[in-house]
């Protein structure tokens, strides 16, 4: 996993980053092999970020990954690269979503949440926040003493609860993020769920959302990575 830094190329005539939603994407736009490509990558930076004049976008290697094999061979310090414009419909809309936000993130998942738990630290925490991170082992999880940090800090309005399904660890819970999960640490009919990660966890997690019977306007989803057997 690498975390790239882009700032604003004013011999392009980019001043300065566009301000963004917290949980929106940029479209990385690139030549790979003589194809012209776009792929969308979530923002890990916070919106407050971009007024000090750069965005950030945390990106995992992908095994075979046309466009991540890409960006982490050829992108180094200095490059030019093109990107689109802030995009995405997967934020916190207060007039809205409910006061209390049920997060549920999947491996690099987790790039969106986050820009929110940066963003809404720096709001002195507006909406109570309990993230779901599912991964496969404890090594796997990132950001996780910027989230422990913030867990202190934040008075009890956020919570991240780590689910690991291949290892036991103390500082997570065993398995999946299951209904039962869920109930154990919010109320369902009182949150909106924003959920973000690969097509597996999508699956499996909207059999689980599915028992609480919630609006549809409760439940976000960001589509996350390219879709595998598409």
């Amino acid at each position: 996993v690498k975390r790239f830094t882009l700032v604003p190329d004013e011999s392009k005539g980019t001043k300065q980053p566009a301000y963004f939603r917290a949980g929106q994407y940029l479209s990385v736009k690139a030549d790979v092999g003589g194809v012209r490509i776009t792929r969308p990558y979530s923002i890990s930076s916070s919106p407050a970020e971009s007024l000090k004049g750069f965005v950030q976008i945390t990106v995992k290697r992908q095994e075979k990954g046309f466009v991540t094999d890409f960006i982490f061979d050829h992108w180094n310090v200095g490059i030019a690269v093109e990107t689109s414009g802030p995009e995405g419909q997967f934020y916190y809309e207060r007039l809205r979503d409910s006061k209390q936000i049920a997060g549920i993130a999947g491996g690099s998942g987790i790039t969106p949440f986050v820009s929110m738990a940066r963003q809404f630290a720096k709001e002195g925490f507006p909406v109570a926040f309990t993230l779901f991170y599912g991964c496969n082992c404890r090594s796997d999880i990132l950001f996780k003493d910027e989230f422990d940090a913030l867990e202190q800090s934040s008075g009890g309005r956020f919570k991240a609860v780590y689910v690991l399904c291949k290892e036991k660890d103390a500082c997570a819970e065993e398995g999946f993020v299951t209904a039962e999960l869920i109930k154990k640490h919010v109320d369902p009919h009182d949150c909106s769920f924003f959920i973000c990660g690969p097509q597996a966890m999508y699956e499996f997690v909207a059999k689980e959302i599915a028992q609480f019977n919630l609006p549809q306007k409760q439940v976000r989803r960001e589509v996350f990575g390219e879709i595998k057997n598409v």
